[in-house]
């Protein structure tokens, strides 16, 4: 019944959520009971290329899909930056060997943590999505039929989705595929809430505690001052669906910036922070700019994400409802403080992700929400058991960042004046950054792979040979190629073995190599594949 009346007042309300007029929104073909009318912000005026777009511009989704990137001569830039984008996945995006590496994250022993991700709506694609994308980049595969990945309902149902929303399907996709980064041998459990409200999702974080999830990752926020999602006492009321002994739970703090300065400048509705980050029962999860830096022994650097252009960075500030935990002792807030930690969340420091049988490149808090958890699903059985007081406790797990903000540099002076550092980047604890971004503590570089045998030998010059390849080292692998060709598709089975389908090529013999990021398999006799004539 709560979760009706909600759903009810959302949609009562959103003529009032809409500044004085806007437009409203298109109605849908069918109706969504649990649908929100939030409108973010619109972007900056005055932008004459594609720009970076809410995933759920009316919804508590916090994806931000960038433009398409256009190829460069070195690579992939967003329209109108002179930037090229660093990841080496595909499009320019960050691939999970560039995020193991930027947090030293551990390839293995999380084996037997289970990965909730709590969205809304149903996801028909998760599965293909997932499996594509664990194949491209060399990941084990991560199926239900293997027993990796499985896909429930609000009540814990395999079956009786709730009808698809296509504009949850990116912050699904973008879920998955962050925690498979972060933790490849993790299993995955995807909840899919009835809709998108408090009541909904919160019930939804309580069925995957109940299935045993030892982290949920909650890419979704409400803002606390809005009355008709949160009533008067800024979602506190759902403190509970988030209270659960030895379990984990994460949530993005927002995209718009130090207490929702660019959505209040929209809004007009009063500074704030976001519900469930401000709940003192989660690890409140804040956003980070990631850059390569060769100069650096970490190899790696990280500001505070702000993009005041487009009207986007990463959330902080003071809840107005939640009580201050026992472990965080910053004294620029009475009430509870966001954030605890972050990491990479900006549009041009974006993660490659599959979606709907494509590719595309996502920023926001989104990205670091389930990326932090996966990273801490390595963690130990007592650091787990801390929740978010192990950051406080254990600073030098962390990856300290010292530079940036996330006000509106349009008005020239800090607009969290005279806590600087509730909105500015400090040695130590900030607001932004929290306590800093995990650090994985592994070795960032494995060995390189070998080649021992490839079977069958030879093939058609036409392609489509599915090969097996038995060697070392497979695991992470990113690249197989015939010659100078690369394969199209391949699947990592093992650490020692991977399929491959070969590409076309020209009659003769040529090596077959497999890359990861300690380098390539060496050219040797026993990596041999013939390509023969084509028959007609």
């Amino acid at each position: 019944m709560l979760a009706t009346a909600l759903a009810c007042a959302a949609i009562l309300c959103a003529a009032a959520l809409l500044p004085a007029g806007a437009a409203t929104a298109a109605p849908y073909a069918r109706p969504l009971a649990g649908k929100l009318h939030l409108r973010k912000p619109a972007l900056a005026a005055g932008l004459s290329k594609p720009h970076p777009r809410w995933a759920c511009p009316e919804g508590a989704c916090e994806a931000i899909v960038a433009p398409q990137p256009t190829r460069a001569a070195a690579g992939f830039a967003l329209p109108d930056s002179h930037r090229l984008l660093e990841g080496n996945g595909e499009l320019g995006g960050y691939d999970p060997a560039n995020l193991q590496s930027a947090y030293r994250i551990p390839y293995s022993g999380a084996s037997g943590q289970t990965i909730a991700l709590i969205d809304a709506f149903g996801y028909p694609r998760a599965e293909s999505d997932l499996d594509k994308y664990r194949s491209r980049y060399g990941l084990p595969a991560c199926t239900e039929s293997n027993g990796c990945f499985e896909k429930v309902n609000q009540t814990g149902e395999r079956g009786n989705y709730p009808p698809e929303e296509p504009e949850w399907d990116g912050e699904a996709a973008l879920d998955e595929d962050m925690a498979s980064a972060a933790c490849p041998e993790c299993h995955i459990l995807m909840v899919e809430g009835s809709g998108e409200l408090p009541a909904e999702l919160g019930e939804a974080v309580n069925t995957a505690a109940r299935l045993g999830a030892t982290e949920i990752s909650n890419s979704y926020a409400y803002p606390e001052q809005i009355e008709e999602l949160c009533g008067s006492e800024g979602c506190s009321q759902y403190n509970a669906d988030y209270d659960h002994a030895g379990v984990l739970i994460f949530a993005a703090s927002g995209d718009s910036g130090f207490e929702d300065t660019y959505f209040d400048t929209y809004y007009e509705i009063g500074l704030q922070t976001n519900f469930p980050a401000a709940s003192p029962n989660v690890v409140a999860v804040g956003g980070t700019a990631l850059y390569k830096d060769a100069e650096s022994a970490r190899g790696w650097r990280e500001e505070v994400w702000n993009e005041p252009d487009f009207g986007y960075g990463t959330g902080s500030g003071c809840s107005k409802f939640e009580s201050k935990p026992a472990w965080q002792t910053d004294k620029g807030c009475a009430e509870r403080t966001d954030n605890d930690v972050a990491a990479d969340a900006a549009v041009e420091t974006g993660v490659s992700v599959r979606l709907d049988g494509h590719w595309e490149v996502f920023g926001g808090t989104s990205v670091a929400s389930p990326l932090v958890a996966g990273i801490e699903a390595h963690a130990s059985a007592s650091e787990r058991a801390l929740g978010a007081e192990a950051f406080y406790e254990d600073p030098s797990s962390l990856f300290d960042v010292t530079e940036g903000f996330n006000w509106n540099p349009a008005g020239g002076v800090s607009e969290c004046a005279p806590e600087e550092y509730l909105c500015n980047a400090e040695v130590g604890y900030d607001g932004p950054t929290g306590m800093g971004t995990p650090d994985g503590g592994a070795e960032p570089v494995g060995e390189p792979p070998t080649v021992s045998r490839v079977s069958p030998k030879k093939g058609s010059a036409a392609g489509g040979t599915v090969v097996t390849i038995a060697g070392t080292s497979f695991t992470g692998a990113k690249e197989v190629k015939f010659g100078t060709v690369e394969a199209k598709e391949f699947t990592v089975v093992s650490a020692t073995s991977i399929t491959a389908e070969s590409p076309p090529g020209a009659v003769g013999t040529v090596n077959v190599t497999v890359a990861n990021a300690g380098g390539t398999s060496p050219v040797t006799k026993k990596d041999k594949f013939k390509y023969e004539k084509a028959k007609k």
